[in-house]
């Protein structure tokens, strides 16, 4: 079933495969002729006259399910992609869970209270506000006229780090704007793997606000840094070996860091308070360097394969307008 605010369309399936319907739509082609159909002020809407205004190429029948199982071939890829960064980061989650929340391979050690976190702790571990374990800096409050949604071409052009690229609960999301600005100061600057969380939130269930990811770059940008937005808080861990063990931890967290958030219906984290009463628990420094040597091939995977994503997505859009229109034939899989 659906509600009002979806359409749904079938197609005839002997004149029309769905699938090459679905990507003449999602080309530019097809979303501009949907957008000329849009009416209404407040909030925009489509109605039946879609059926009657948009056309559509049409090809024989076995052509459309060929050109349609040459762009689903990537989709499939790209999801395939993606499934795979979600089990290594579960894999990351956890060791992390099993070491450092239920303590399985430690059991057998003397455990003492720990007034902080409410519970026992391993002893000679430590527990540290997160404050004094790395640094935090807001990124540039910008102007509209400094940010772009593609590239300008220009050399004082750099990639731009805004909450569109944190998941809800987590995760860095490949979507990138640019920005061009004489503004920018040093520390609003950030490198590719750095550690990154969300300080603004605007949704009801507040699962962007403290939600962490480790920064990806575009797969054409050479540049050594980008810049982040002032909805986004650097952490810079005064140890590298933090850096991954404190992604991992504030994912796992992300419901308790909205507590430290202030606001109704726009949230924003109040790093202060977060800084000094957002507690740590740290385990020895070489528990921690092994923790970090077997989580950290996870994340360069994960990283490789975001980068194969973008790939992926750059040659099914440079092929899918050739082949919905007939520019690129496919005459047999």
């Amino acid at each position: 079933m659906v509600n009002e605010h979806v359409f749904l369309i079938r197609t005839n399936e002997k004149e029309y495969h769905p699938r090459f319907l679905f990507y003449f739509l999602f080309s530019d082609a097809g979303q501009l002729q949907i957008e000329s159909l849009i009416s209404g002020s407040a909030q925009g809407g489509i109605n039946r006259s879609i059926l009657d205004t948009i056309k559509i190429p049409k090809f024989d029948f076995t052509e459309q399910s060929r050109i349609a199982t040459v762009l689903s071939w990537f989709d499939d890829l790209i999801e395939n992609k993606k499934r795979q960064n979600e089990i290594l980061e579960k894999v990351a989650m956890a060791i992390f869970k099993s070491w450092f929340v239920d303590f399985e391979p430690f059991k057998d050690e003397e455990f003492v209270y720990s007034e902080e976190l409410g519970k026992e702790i391993p002893m000679g571990w430590e527990v540290k506000p997160i404050g004094e374990v790395a640094e935090f800096y807001k990124g540039i409050s910008y102007k509209g006229s400094e940010k772009f949604y593609s590239k300008t071409g220009s050399e004082k052009e750099l990639v731009f780090i805004t909450l569109d690229n944190i998941l809800r609960g987590g995760g860095f999301k490949i979507n990138y704007t640019w920005i061009i600005s004489e503004r920018i100061k040093k520390h609003q600057l950030l490198r590719e793997i750095d550690l990154i969380i969300a300080n603004t939130d605007m949704t009801q269930e507040a699962k962007v606000i403290g939600s962490p990811a480790i920064v990806t770059f575009p797969i054409d940008y050479y540049k050594e840094y980008g810049v982040y937005s002032h909805h986004i808080t650097k952490i810079i861990p005064r140890d590298e070996i933090y850096r991954l063990y404190l992604y991992v931890f504030l994912k796992l967290t992300q419901d308790e860091n909205t507590t430290f958030s202030t606001g109704t219906n726009v949230l924003g984290l109040d790093i202060e308070n977060f800084k000094r009463n957002k507690f740590v628990l740290l385990p020895p420094r070489d528990l921690l360097g092994k923790f970090h040597s077997l989580v950290e091939p996870l994340f360069q995977k994960i990283i490789l394969n975001q980068k194969q994503i973008m790939v992926l997505r750059k040659i099914r859009d440079a092929l899918l307008p050739k082949l919905v229109f007939g520019k690129l034939r496919v005459m047999e899989i």
